[in-house]
């Protein structure tokens, strides 16, 4: 249990930070797998809730475990997962990402976004989730963990905050 406070008082800190990040910034054009210039606010906008998911292929070990969960998050009906490859398209990515077994869209950063949100959050490495409203508003964000129990505790956390229906 000392673990989960802990992690709690890691999530609050970040929650006093978040804003409206994504809403400030011009939104940015991605391009999808076939090649196409897509914006993300387009992708975005047709849920309530959307976890945009930055990440990398080959240097980032958390994503190869955590990409489980974003598969099963994928699944919550009301949610968009969107993932955001820091990476140019090319045929070799693109079998990577075919062997990765996602089921939900991914796309192409090709303007650098990721780097200039990750400053401003002050992530440094990926994978970074970000938690956001049909407008883009940030509502929650994290980075990697250590390990795969932490994950799912910050999915757990936004799962009850943010996605499952209030009970009254």
């Amino acid at each position: 249990m000392r673990q989960n406070s802990f992690y709690k008082s890691r999530y609050e800190e970040k929650k006093s930070r978040q804003g409206s990040y994504l809403n400030n910034q011009k939104f940015w054009t991605v391009l999808n797998r076939e090649g196409e210039l897509v914006n993300i606010k387009e992708i975005i906008k047709h849920k309530p809730l959307s976890l945009i998911i930055m990440f990398s292929l080959k240097s980032c070990p958390a994503c190869m475990h955590e990409r489980l969960i974003w598969n099963e998050l994928s699944k919550i009906k009301n949610l968009n997962v969107v993932g955001v490859l820091n990476e140019n398209r090319t045929i070799e990515n693109e079998a990577w990402i075919s062997n990765l077994g996602l089921e939900f869209p991914s796309y192409y950063d090709t303007s650098g976004y990721i780097e200039r949100i990750q400053k401003e959050l002050n992530e440094s490495h990926t994978p970074l989730k970000i938690l956001t409203d049909s407008t883009g508003r940030v509502l929650s964000y994290d980075g990697p963990h250590a390990n795969i129990s932490e994950q799912y505790e910050w999915f757990n956390i936004i799962k009850n905050e943010f996605i499952l229906p209030k009970k009254e």
